[in-house]
């Protein structure tokens, strides 16, 4: 099944079909008069988690993480204080902080003349991406399966089949967010919180790739692995399971070094 064409999410904007440069060149509508979509009020989007008495700068970086991570920005695009507090109906304090913050985390760049813009991949950057996430997901793939119950099991199944509905609808923010929710629920298991923090960051910056990479026609998005690990997980068979999620995340890259168009 293919995910339908939804660019950004705020208009229809046909990916695979151009290049990057031609991504980049047709940013012409200013987002100052866009309204940016709230978080979800369900548990579809959860990391970073959400403090119960959050300041407004802890929910604007939260707020942006989601975007960022969702896909509701395009690689190469420069992100504009002003327009982004305005399409979060806040002040520019908040936003400004988060992006400082995003900044040093790696999850934003900033270009020479001090723009601040959203991660565009060369070919290299995605494979040396790949190769940290085989490194690390497979390692705490391994301490979650040790630890994870029969319900976080169940839960995981049941995020699966919210994915498979996504997908099957077309919604592509939507599969996006359900795809990091299955992931990352599985690896919190392991309690290992930095390596979790770093694999969360990786994910992060590639978010808007992600988003255009699965966007496109010529990118079929599976879930075969999740099934796999899935019953890996039950049958208590941790090698199968590690082995699930290496492919689950090279199956992607190669399916990305197709589509040379997509880097930059």
């Amino acid at each position: 099944m293919r995910v339908s064409i939804l660019g950004s999410g705020l208009e229809r904007f046909p990916v695979g079909q151009y290049t990057v440069d031609h991504i980049l060149r047709s940013q012409v509508r200013a987002r100052s008069e866009l309204h940016f979509p709230a978080i979800p009020t369900d548990d579809e989007f959860i990391w970073p988690k959400a403090k119960q008495s959050g300041s407004i700068q802890d929910e604007t970086y939260r707020h942006i993480i989601y975007l960022l991570s969702c896909g509701y920005f395009r690689p190469g695009e420069k992100v504009s204080l002003r327009q982004l507090s305005s399409g979060l109906n806040v002040s520019e304090t908040p936003v400004r902080n988060a992006l400082n913050r995003l900044i040093a985390e790696s999850a934003l760049d900033v270009q020479p003349n001090r723009h601040v813009c959203i991660p565009a991949l060369t070919m290299q950057q995605f494979g040396e991406l790949t190769d940290l996430r085989v490194m690390l997901e497979v390692r705490i793939a391994e301490a979650a399966a040790e630890k994870i119950s029969d319900s976080e099991i169940d839960k995981l199944s049941d995020t699966n089949d919210e994915l498979l509905s996504a997908i099957s609808q077309g919604k592509t923010h939507r599969c996006i967010a359900l795809n990091q929710k299955f992931h990352l629920t599985f690896y919190e298991t392991a309690s290992q919180p930095l390596t979790f923090n770093i694999i969360f960051g990786l994910w992060l910056r590639a978010g808007a790739f992600m988003h255009a990479l699965l966007s496109s026609d010529d990118v079929v998005w599976r879930t075969n692995h999740h099934l796999t690990l899935i019953k890996s997980l039950k049958d208590r068979d941790i090698r199968a399971c590690k082995t699930a999620i290496e492919e689950d995340i090279t199956d992607t890259y190669f399916e990305a070094i197709k589509l040379p168009h997509m880097f930059v």
